[in-house]
């Protein structure tokens, strides 16, 4: 009796290891899309100027979007499929920065976006390209 249910075990760990997963569904996507209106790329503040990060998950899961600065975290949000999460950020040196927000969900993909965005001295205009 034994022997038979080790024979049982064998043959379905190898069928498993052997047989295609289940066929995809048609129009099933397995990646995320994140669409992120703000910043626009090149945007040009002045030193202090704050400024939200905003995106949207298109996908059919939810997450956890990290927003960073510069290679510095400065928040984690939540959001569901089609939701909207945002972050503030406020400069604080003169100079090119690079705001990156990525997507953190089930599986070894990564979705991330980055928008560069020049800091100007005190009292310039905001110019949105």
């Amino acid at each position: 009796m034994r022997s038979r249910r080790l024979v049982v075990v064998v043959l379905v760990l190898a069928s498993c290891a052997i047989l295609p997963g289940p066929p995809a569904r048609p129009g099933h996507r397995s990646s995320a899309i994140l669409v992120c209106p703000s910043p626009p790329e090149g945007l040009e503040l002045p030193i202090g100027q704050g400024l939200e990060i905003r995106c949207r998950l298109e996908a059919e899961f939810s997450g956890t979007l990290d927003y960073w600065a510069d290679g510095l975290w400065l928040d984690s949000r939540e959001v569901l499929p089609g939701g909207l999460a945002a972050a503030a950020w406020q400069p604080g040196e003169v100079g090119s920065h690079v705001l990156t927000v990525a997507l953190r969900a089930s599986g070894p993909e990564v979705t991330r976006v980055a928008r560069g965005v020049v800091v100007l001295p005190a009292g310039a205009p905001v110019r949105i390209p």
